[in-house]
């Protein structure tokens, strides 16, 4: 099938957008539910990560997932920082930002497919 995302690629990109979507509705969650707690962390160390390797090409799958999980952890780390820095420390809106720019990013990646290959 030419032009699709397939293999580990292809379930990194469906469970970025899962866990964007399910980080976007932790931001709408009371700040103390049970539920909370496991969206924000899953999202924390695979959304931004499976989204920004939603479109490079990472031939060996233990090496895509260990990049998924630092991709996320310092962009995570990153947007706290610059929120931090500015003076504007408002998490749920950095984290719904985080979270709209991922899901869109695996979204544009299932629909056209395209792919840099790393190697």
């Amino acid at each position: 099938m030419a032009g699709s995302v397939a293999g580990h690629r292809a379930i990194q990109t469906w469970i970025g957008l899962a866990v964007s979507i399910g980080e976007a509705a932790a931001v709408l969650l009371p700040e103390a539910g049970p539920v909370r707690l496991p969206l924000c962390l899953a999202f924390t160390c695979l959304g931004p990560g499976c989204a920004i390797l939603a479109h490079a090409g990472v031939g060996d799958a233990v090496t895509a997932w260990a990049l998924a999980l630092g991709l996320s952890l310092a962009t995570v780390a990153l947007t706290s920082a610059v929120l931090a820095w500015t003076g504007w420390w408002h998490p749920a809106a950095g984290s719904a930002v985080l979270a709209v720019g991922s899901a869109a990013s695996c979204v544009v990646a299932l629909r056209h497919g395209g792919v840099v290959v790393v190697r």
